[in-house]
């Protein structure tokens, strides 16, 4: 769990990375930002609901709602979203209109002092990095949707290898959860073998 927390900062920094590359900035400290639980996830399945939970089944069942891989064709969905990666398509999709329509030089206009680049990131295998094209934003989108749903949409690895095993691949955040809430670690990884 410690790297799926560390996975998720890294994800949280990547965001507001891009936020910063075109111009915006990261605010999590408004009171709009912070209200009280349970919540809803901005713009997402109006049905899911985020209470706080103790470490236990109940919040495995909410992780892997959250962490649900989009069906593979599913469509890119900026409000309502059923998953973080229909919602990360969203962006990817204004990103490219936007550069088309108005050029890189113009969408990434964000001054690059703000953004933070420490290379590797503790505890994971992901590397934070700074961005000022669209090549390098969409790059860090993926990054993030491959370690919460997995390479490729329905493959359970999310191309790292595990930062403390490096001759294992590291499997995505929603098959984490999987493994956790069976009480196996590996049993995703066998899983995979036999659906191929």
């Amino acid at each position: 769990m410690a790297s799926v927390f560390a996975e998720e900062m890294l994800h949280l920094a990547l965001a507001a990375n891009l936020l910063n590359a075109v111009g915006g900035r990261p605010r999590l400290d408004t009171p709009r930002m912070l209200p009280p639980h349970p919540r809803r996830l901005p713009h997402g399945d109006p049905s899911l609901e985020l209470p706080l939970l103790p470490f236990g089944a109940e919040a495995f069942e909410l992780f892997l709602r959250i962490e649900q891989p989009a069906p593979p064709g599913a469509p890119a969905e900026g409000d309502s979203y059923e998953t973080i990666g229909q919602f990360y398509d969203a962006i990817e999709q204004g990103l490219r209109h936007l550069c088309d329509r108005l050029g890189e030089r113009e969408v990434f206009c964000g001054d690059p002092a703000r953004q933070v680049n420490a290379g590797q990131f503790r505890h994971t295998a992901g590397r934070l990095i700074a961005f000022n094209d669209l090549a390098s934003a969409l790059a860090a989108l993926e990054e993030i949707v491959e370690q919460g749903e997995g390479t490729a949409r329905g493959e359970v690895w999310d191309g790292d290898h595990d930062v403390f095993h490096p001759e294992r691949a590291e499997v995505a955040h929603f098959y984490r959860f999987q493994e956790l809430r069976v009480g196996r670690r590996g049993a995703v990884a066998l899983w995979d073998r036999k659906t191929r």
